[in-house]
C-alpha cells in the first residue's frame, strides 16, 4: 500500500528492527480474533531489543538496550460490497545508554474498497507515519543528533474490466518526506504520480500487464533543491506455474529529467527489472525468492562566467546499479508455533566522473568507481499459546562493506530482540 520513495540516492536496507514487531506478531488484521468475529482488535505490546553496534559505525562502536511499549487498535470491517479498513501502531521507544534518542512513534494506515456495478472497483489508501531517521542511512557522518522522519502518503485506483480477459486501472498517489534535520543523506520530498495501466489475461492462470506513469517531485537536500520529473513504462507478468508454484516479473524502462538551480537541466535513462518465486511444497513450508537489478543516475552541467577569464564549466555523472537477492523461509511447524529465515544481500557498483572545461586554463576531468555490499541474515519464532496471547524471539546479523568515495562507512551490527503483545478482543 505504501508508495515507493521517488529518490534512489540511498542504499536499501531491511526494515527497522523496532518495527519488526509488528510483523511477527501479524499486525491489526492477522491478530488472533478474527475480524469475522469482531471488526476491532486492540492489543498491548512489550518489546526489548538489544543492538551491539548501534550508530553503525566501524569504529568507537557503542551497544544498547532499546525498550518499546506499543499500543495497536484496527478496524476491517466488510458492508455490503464495501470493505473499511483502519490500524494504528503507537510505541514509546526508550534507548538504555543513549536516551538522546529516545522517541514515540507511530503508523497511521486507512482504507476503502468497494465495487460500482459489475466491472467497477475503487480504491483509496492512506497512511502517516513518524519515526526515528535510520542510523544505518546518515553516512560516514552518523546520526550526532536526534532527526525524526513524517511520511504522509495517499492514493487511489480505480479498474474497469473485473470479469472479461482484459481490464484497464488507473492510478494516482501523494507521498511526502519530512525530516527534522535535512541533508544529503535525508531529502525532503514531495511527490505526485499519476500512471494508467491494462491488464490481460488470455488464460486464467496467466496474465499480461503494461503501463505507464509519471511522477514529480520536489526534492530538499538541505543544500540544494530541485525539481525532477520520472517517465516510465513497466511490463510485466504473472503466471501460476503448478498448484504450488508461482511467479511474477516486471521490467521497468525510465526517463528522469533534474531541474538543478544554476545548472542546465540533466536527462537521464535508467531501468529496472524484477523477477519473484514464490513455492508451497507443503500447506505449512512457504519458500519466496525475489530477484531484482535496478540502475539509476544523476547529472548536472554548471556554467560560471568569469568576465574576462571566459567561461568555466563543470559537469559531473554519478551511476548508481544495484542488484538484490532476497531469500526468506515460513515454516508453520504447529498451529501454535512459526519459524522464519530470511538472508539478503545486495551488491552496489557506483561511478562518478567530473568534467571541467576552461578557456584559460583548458580541460580536465576526474573519474572514481567502487563496489560494496549489504549482507542480512535473520531468524525469527513466535509462539501463540492462547488466542490472545503472542510470544516472540528473533535475531539479525547485519554487514555492510565501506563505499568511502561516496561517504558509506563499513559496519557489522548484531541484533536480538523478544516481544510480547496482549490482544484483548482475543480473549472473547
Amino acid at each position: 500500500m505504501r508508495a515507493r520513495r521517488p529518490t534512489t540516492r540511498l542504499a536499501p536496507l531491511p526494515p527497522r528492527p523496532l518495527a519488526m514487531l509488528a510483523a511477527l506478531a501479524g499486525g491489526f488484521c492477522a491478530a488472533p480474533a478474527s475480524a469475522e468475529n469482531f471488526p476491532l482488535s486492540l492489543g498491548v505490546s512489550q518489546q526489548v531489543q538489544h543492538d551491539s553496534n548501534l550508530l553503525r559505525r566501524d569504529t568507537n562502536i557503542e551497544s544498547d538496550t532499546i525498550s518499546s511499549t506499543g499500543l495497536q487498535i484496527g478496524l476491517d470491517k466488510s458492508y455490503g460490497r464495501q470493505r473499511y479498513t483502519a490500524d494504528l501502531v503507537g510505541r514509546i521507544n526508550r534507548y538504555s545508554n543513549f536516551d538522546v534518542y529516545n522517541n514515540n512513534s507511530y503508523d497511521l494506515n486507512g482504507g476503502f474498497q468497494t465495487e460500482i456495478g459489475r466491472d467497477i472497483a475503487l480504491g483509496l489508501n492512506g497512511n502517516t507515519t513518524e519515526e526515528l531517521a535510520r542510523f544505518e542511512d546518515a553516512g560516514r557522518s552518523g546520526l550526532t543528533t536526534k532527526n525524526t522522519r513524517n511520511v504522509r502518503q495517499a492514493n487511489a485506483r480505480l479498474t474497469y474490466g473485473l470479469h472479461g480477459p482484459l481490464s484497464l486501472n488507473f492510478n494516482w498517489s501523494g507521498f511526502k518526506q519530512d525530516y527534522d534535520v535535512n541533508n544529503g543523506y535525508f531529502e525532503d520530498v514531495k511527490s505526485r504520480t499519476l500512471g494508467a495501466g491494462l491488464s490481460w489475461s488470455p488464460r486464467q492462470l496467466l496474465s499480461f500487464g503494461v503501463g505507464v506513469s509519471q511522477t514529480d517531485s520536489d526534492v530538499d537536500s538541505g543544500s540544494v533543491a530541485y525539481d525532477k520529473t520520472r517517465r516510465s513504462v513497466d511490463l510485466s507478468t504473472r503466471w501460476q506455474v503448478t498448484g504450488v508454484s508461482s511467479l511474477f516479473g516486471r521490467v521497468s524502462l525510465g526517463k528522469e529529467e533534474r531541474d538543478l538551480p544554476g545548472a542546465n537541466s540533466w536527462k537521464n535513462d535508467n531501468w529496472s527489472a524484477l523477477v519473484t518465486w514464490n513455492y508451497r511444497p507443503r500447506g505449512r513450508l512457504v519458500f519466496d525468492a525475489t530477484l531484482s537489478r535496478t540502475t539509476g543516475s544523476t547529472g548536472s552541467l554548471t556554467e560560471t562566467d568569469y568576465g574576462l577569464f571566459g567561461f568555466f564549466t563543470t559537469s559531473q555523472n554519478e551511476a548508481t546499479t544495484s542488484t538484490a537477492l532476497n531469500l526468506k523461509v515460513g515454516w508453520e511447524a504447529t498451529a501454535k508455533i512459526r519459524l522464519e529465515a530470511s538472508a539478503d544481500y545486495t551488491l552496489y557498483d557506483r561511478s562518478r566522473r567530473v568534467a571541467q572545461a576552461s578557456g584559460l586554463f583548458g580541460n580536465s576531468s576526474a573519474s572514481a568507481s567502487t563496489s560494496s555490499h549489504f549482507t542480512a541474515f535473520g531468524l525469527s519464532a513466535s509462539y501463540t499459546p492462547y488466542r490472545w496471547l503472542q510470544l516472540s524471539c528473533g535475531a539479525q546479523r547485519l554487514k555492510r562493506t565501506a563505499d568511502l568515495t561516496f561517504g558509506y562507512n563499513s559496519f557489522d551490527a548484531d541484533i536480538v530482540y523478544c516481544s510480547g503483545t496482549f490482544y484483548i478482543n482475543g480473549m472473547y
